[in-house]
């Protein structure tokens, strides 16, 4: 007895093709992956006193509504006995509020001295998992609350007796990497 066995033809070269990506599109990246970078900085000099101030702010745009968000920065600062802290903060409803997701640094008193400026790097990882409201745009902003507005000051990228940028090249930064799930 004779069995015959048929399969429909396959094609290796055109296999090849259909995989061959000059540049492997969003949806084929695997779990982990940096799907988007987003940056603002500044270095303008400036004071405040008695405020509660947005230091800078970012907006994402995600790919995917259920990838994560890693989120960093930098302060440049000194302060007066600006009795504060400074807060990385979320708005799902395009900027017209904003929650608190992490708390940067707080501080009374300046440890800095008049002389100098403090730095206060920070790195948060955003999981939206996490949260019932998961929108596909968010925007994060860097806050810093004044708790008693006593008359003290907050100096952002310079010291407190000196504003000379030659001294005092510093700034500050937000930056955002979207990450695929």
């Amino acid at each position: 007895m004779t069995v015959r066995i048929t399969k429909p033809a396959f094609n290796l070269r055109e296999k090849l093709t259909e995989l061959d990506y000059i540049k492997l599109p969003k949806n084929k990246m695997p779990v982990g992956t940096v799907l988007q970078t987003k940056y603002v900085s500044t270095s303008d000099q400036n004071t405040y006193t008695n405020q509660h101030v947005e230091i800078l702010s970012l907006k994402v745009d995600k790919n995917k509504m259920a990838n994560a968000v890693f989120v960093g920065g930098n302060i440049e600062y000194a302060h007066s006995n600006a009795n504060g802290r400074f807060e990385l903060q979320v708005s799902v409803d395009d900027a017209s509020s904003y929650s608190k997701i992490h708390a940067i640094t707080g501080e009374d008193d300046n440890p800095a001295g008049n002389f100098a400026t403090n730095n206060k790097p920070f790195f948060f990882l955003h999981d939206p998992l996490a949260v019932d409201d998961n929108p596909a745009t968010l925007y994060y902003r860097i806050l810093f609350y004044h708790h008693t507005q006593n008359g003290g000051t907050l100096y952002v990228n310079r010291s407190i007796s000196n504003s000379n940028a030659d001294f005092f090249p510093g700034s500050c930064s937000l930056w955002a990497m979207e990450i695929e799930r």
